[in-house]
């Protein structure tokens, strides 16, 4: 059996985790460039390890399983975490100029959070279904918040300050994918900032099963209610490198997963000082 039953319900990995797979020829797979937030379908190239490139450390290591491989492509791209977004720089002298009335921050559901360990990557899709159950699991049983939060309510603020203008939260949940949605179902909302969590999730490193990385990535848009137009968009991913202080399993979800809880924290800070910044044009 692939992990023991913790507290909580979570499954831990097992020793039997952490054995390496056999070495094997290098395979062509997806390269993605979470900087830029693509996804193409192209032998790997990139020079960069794991993280930058999905594939980085099979090129460089070669000491992953084609199995294991292809599970991380799967989580990486098969949930909500291959987006493509064209920053759309706000025009702050215009925003100030426009006569805006207030701010609506919008809310949203959280996608489902994956906790890949290597044993249930082994199990191929239906290993995918158990990482995603996992990861709801964790993160309800311990409340884990969605960054995004805190993201939208400091961007929010932040926005509002420099144009004088009351902030507010939405009423009810957004659902809307487009700036006409967001128009439609918040027609007296003013600007709208709506802030959105892509991916967040837990994955061990290819050639340390021991050890994990939190991904998290979020997308901003700020759309005008009385014109219907995008305003600004942008898009931040945060995928750490392979530390000395990289946590284990047991680091993260330990003590009401406050390992975690950390992590995503800290990428939410950073996000929302790139976007605020890069994005909204605010000091």
């Amino acid at each position: 059996m692939h992990g023991d039953l913790a507290k909580g319900g979570a499954i831990r990995p097992s020793p039997l985790e952490a054995v390496r797979p056999p070495v094997q020829k290098k395979p062509t797979c997806c390269r993605l460039d979470l900087s830029e937030s693509r996804y193409d379908p192209s032998p790997p190239a990139l020079p960069y390890p794991w993280g930058r490139s999905a594939c980085g450390a099979f090129n460089h290591q070669t000491g992953g399983s084609m199995r294991h491989v292809f599970m991380v492509l799967f989580v990486v791209c098969m949930l909500p975490g291959c987006v493509s977004t064209k920053t759309v720089k706000a025009d702050v002298p215009a925003l100030q100029a426009g006569g805006h009335q207030t701010v609506t921050v919008t809310r949203r559901e959280a996608p489902s959070f994956s906790a890949m360990t290597a044993g249930k990557a082994t199990f191929g899709l239906i290993g995918a279904a158990a990482m995603i159950s996992a990861g709801n699991t964790i993160v309800r049983e311990n409340q884990v918040e969605d960054p995004a939060i805190a993201i939208a309510n400091g961007l929010g603020e932040a926005l509002a300050g420099q144009l004088s203008v009351p902030v507010k939260l939405a009423n009810g949940t957004l659902d809307a994918s487009d700036a006409a949605g967001i128009r439609k179902q918040y027609p007296d909302g003013g600007l709208v900032l709506d802030v959105q969590t892509v991916n967040w999730s837990f994955v061990y490193f290819p050639t340390d099963w021991n050890n994990y990385r939190v991904i998290y990535s979020v997308k901003m848009r700020l759309v005008d209610t009385r014109s219907g137009k995008l305003l600004a968009e942008g898009f931040c991913a945060r995928v750490p490198e392979n530390t000395d202080d990289a946590p284990s399993y047991d680091q993260l979800v330990d003590n009401g997963a406050e390992g975690l809880k950390q992590r995503l924290k800290q990428s939410g800070e950073q996000c929302q000082q790139e976007l605020k910044t890069q994005v909204l044009g605010l000091s």
